[in-house]
């Protein structure tokens, strides 16, 4: 019989009754009953029997044992495992692989994770506070403090042909759509693949579904794919901006692109410029001037200019003067641009002068009156760019 206690009143106050010290002293000593035994077997030094233990209770222990075999010793013991039984634990090393846990040396019962794996390398970290229960036939790990990076790793294989393990043993069908990040050991050179826990090769393709170009998978870059049931898909752009060369390109370039618009490379263009020692005289009223240009193509754009060989009208010796400027007066109140025909080819960039053209008026540098120079002070210059 379980034990039980009954408490009843000392002293009953009636209504009316004049009340006496010793009423008072019987009403603040009621009657205690303690009726029942209790048994040997109901408390036994140490232990709590497996009639008496509840399903669920929480204890707490560090851990000894090593080489991926746990073992537990609660206080009090538990004499048999029960399933539901939950425990904390405080591990005392990183486990390298499967491991197990053995409470109260009732045996040694496999490490599961939630989905029924066994636990990886590094999921229990010396030291960590782990939450275990019993399932009835392996102990349940409930924290999994590295669940959240069960989808990264770095990559193993050659350049286009990338392999990872990742923590969890999942296949194909189980992450699709799930992201997951590996760190590349090689940068890809066109098409690539990419292999999980050995589940076969498949393509990585960009979100738009064709073929990384070469280089858009550095070495050493993280990568974000998710697996879309056919290819693991690119979730970011890598490597793209990478794809020039750096450098610095006097005018005029030719600039190469990529299928994908990237700059592939920046090539210096071709000029002409007339030197010094090729001034061409202000051809007379009437003929022409060339410069062979040597670009072998004609060149865009061109021009034709005015260089100072000799200070004047406030000019200083090689001030250029675009050849718009000169104006010539061919009659009485007539004002034209001078030299106003430039031409170009494959071979030359030449001017013609007007044959009714006979003298140039240019703006004053310093007033702007416009003023008849000294062609004999001035030069033509050419130049062309392709």
């Amino acid at each position: 019989m379980s034990l039980s206690l009954t408490v009843t009143r000392g002293h009953t106050f009636v209504s009316g009754t004049p009340v006496t010290t010793a009423d008072l002293n019987a009403g603040a000593l009621p009657s205690v009953l303690l009726s029942g035994t209790v048994g040997t077997a109901d408390l036994v030094d140490g232990a709590v029997s497996n009639l008496k233990i509840t399903p669920g209770a929480i204890c707490a222990v560090t851990t000894t044992g090593s080489a991926n075999a746990y073992l537990a010793s609660p206080t009090p013991a538990v004499p048999a495992l029960v399933a539901n039984t939950w425990l904390i634990l405080k591990s005392n090393f990183t486990n390298t692989g499967a491991a197990t846990l053995n409470v109260s040396g009732l045996g040694a019962k496999s490490i599961k994770k939630l989905n029924g794996s066994d636990v990886q390398a590094g999921d229990i970290q010396s030291g960590q506070l782990l939450l275990v229960a019993y399932d009835g036939t392996n102990w349940q790990m409930l924290n999994d403090a590295r669940a959240a990076v069960w989808n990264f790793a770095v990559a193993t294989g050659a350049a286009n042909t990338y392999a990872i393990t990742v923590r969890e043993s999942l296949g194909l069908a189980d992450i699709v759509g799930l992201p997951i990040v590996f760190q590349t050991n090689a940068a890809n050179t066109g098409a690539c693949t990419l292999n999980v826990n050995g589940l076969g090769a498949k393509s990585i393709k960009l979100v738009s579904g064709s073929d990384p170009l070469s280089g858009d998978l550095p070495s050493g870059a993280l990568v974000q794919v998710a697996y879309d049931g056919t290819n693991f898909k690119l979730l970011g752009n890598y490597g793209r901006e990478t794809a020039g060369t750096a450098g610095t390109y006097a005018y005029p370039t030719s600039v190469t692109t990529d299928s994908a618009g990237r700059v592939t490379a920046v090539t210096a263009g071709s000029k002409y410029v007339t030197s010094s020692g090729a001034y061409a005289a202000i051809p007379a009223a009437g003929a022409k001037a060339e410069f062979t240009h040597g670009l072998g193509s004609t060149p865009w754009p061109r021009q034709i200019v005015l260089i100072c060989t000799s200070a004047e009208i406030g000019y200083s010796v090689d001030d250029e003067m675009d050849i718009g400027a000169g104006w010539e007066s061919p009659g009485a109140g007539d004002e034209e641009v001078m030299l106003s025909a430039v031409y170009a080819n494959a071979t030359v960039i030449g001017i013609v002068r007007y044959s009714d053209m006979t003298n140039i008026k240019l703006p004053h540098k310093s007033t702007g009156v416009r003023t008849a120079i000294t062609e004999a002070n001035w030069k033509i210059k050419g130049y062309g760019y392709k």
